[in-house]
């Protein structure tokens, strides 16, 4: 009995449309192209370059449908643009299904109908009724490109899915906390929930068992055992080598990817022209946002000024109003002392004096405080002071007199000695 087949794999990038493809694989002859005799590494010289192509005379049988290698990236970003939440960057591109059974079914299949054409359209019908079980798992992802390959040492078929899913969207803690319900389901994308990991693998299985292996007489692997087969084994050795050389020929596939039909150079043409419309977006968007923080820290500045001339508009009132009552303080000391003044019948001098005094306090920025004590000390000291000038008035009177009694004594001696 042999077991059914069918391995799930998340891409990243778009390489492997060239494999499913068959690109630069043949000859025009229809054989296996081999490296040149002065390749690079001398160990896979005149070899061929897909081991893995045991017939290579069972190509004419090879099916497909879909999107060709070359327009792989611009299918992808039509399916995703419409979506209302854009996969991250390191998103998986595509998820492909690998489809086969065991060597013994198809050897079975073939002693059956020995017949080429009636062998292979049983298995297409085959193949066929496995997509149709991948289709109703995964209605939301849709089919981008498949193709069945007989020329390998177990025919088997590959599909590529877009990792696309139906699914409400989640709510965070907040959002339960207040009640909310989740709305309507919408398309998503995740390569992760697509497959359902090891549950949905398992019921993708089940599925394939149930409605098609039974069938067709196959049987069912162990549940969760990561079960290999040659065909899958030889498959990803030769993957992996591919990769390495399919940076060095990513180049030279552009320009292969020029015989494509006309609608897919127009069609890239016009995604070329979206993604540059959707960059100036992006650029026009980028713009308003920094205009926006901008105005933003204009308006913090503006009302920082405001708060700090309000306070300085307080603060110069304050300083005003005490201003004005030191004026009027002064003021009030120089009626007070206009009026000493007029009381002891000073003269102008005195008035004089006054004046003096006021502008001095006017000078010196008298404070408010101060006034009361100087007008204090003032009179304190001013009997003091009066006799103290009048001591030095007297003393110079009496200098002065004795100056000219001394002259009129010399006078009158000059006077009688003639």
């Amino acid at each position: 009995m042999a077991y059914m087949v069918c391995h799930a794999k998340k891409l990243s990038g778009f390489g492997m449309g060239y494999h499913i493809d068959r690109a630069e694989v043949y000859e025009k002859d229809g054989s296996v192209r081999r490296y040149p005799d002065n390749y690079e590494f001398e160990d896979r010289r005149g070899l061929p370059v897909y081991p893995e192509i045991k017939y290579p005379e069972l190509h004419q049988w090879n099916r497909g449908e879909g999107v060709p290698a070359s327009g792989l990236r611009g299918a992808w970003k039509k399916e995703v643009e419409n979506l209302s939440r854009k996969p991250q960057k390191n998103a998986s591109s595509f998820v492909e299904f690998n489809v086969s059974a065991g060597g013994e079914f198809f050897e079975g299949l073939r002693k059956q109908y020995p017949d080429d054409k009636t062998y292979f359209e049983k298995c297409e019908a085959y193949f066929k009724e496995c997509r149709d079980v991948l289709d109703s798992l995964h209605p939301a992802g849709k089919t981008i490109k498949w193709s069945t390959h007989y020329e390998e040492t177990t025919p088997h078929m590959h599909v590529l899915k877009m990792p696309i899913i139906k699914a409400s969207r989640k709510l965070n803690v907040k959002a339960k906390a207040k009640g909310k319900k989740a709305g309507p389901p919408v398309l998503k994308y995740s390569s992760g929930e697509f497959l359902g990991g090891i549950k949905g693998l398992i019921k993708l299985h089940d599925e394939l068992f149930e409605t098609v292996g039974k069938k067709w007489g196959l049987e069912r692997g162990e549940s969760g055992k990561d079960a290999r087969h040659t065909d899958q084994t030889e498959w990803q050795r030769e993957l992996s080598r591919k990769e390495k050389d399919m940076a060095e020929k990513e180049s030279k596939l552009v320009e292969w990817t020029e015989t494509v039909a006309e609608q897919h150079k127009d069609l890239d043409r016009r995604m070329r022209a979206v993604e540059e419309e959707e960059k100036r977006v992006e650029v026009r968007a980028v713009t308003v946002m920094e205009a926006d923080k901008e105005l933003k820290a204009l308006d913090k500045k503006i009302t920082e000024y405001k708060k700090e001339l309000n306070q300085r508009s307080i603060d110069l009132k304050v300083k005003l109003a005490a201003a004005e009552k030191r004026e009027d303080l002064v003021k009030t000391k120089e009626e007070d002392f206009r009026k000493v003044l007029a009381n002891t019948s000073v003269n102008r001098e005195g008035y004089k004096v006054m004046g003096e005094v006021i502008q001095v306090f006017r000078d010196e920025g008298v404070q408010a405080t101060e006034v009361p004590k100087f007008w204090t000390r003032f009179f304190n000291n001013f009997p003091q002071f009066i006799k103290n000038t009048l001591n030095e008035v007297r003393a110079e009177l009496r200098a002065a007199k004795s100056v000219k009694e001394q002259e009129h004594t010399q006078t009158n001696a000059q006077g009688k000695s003639r």
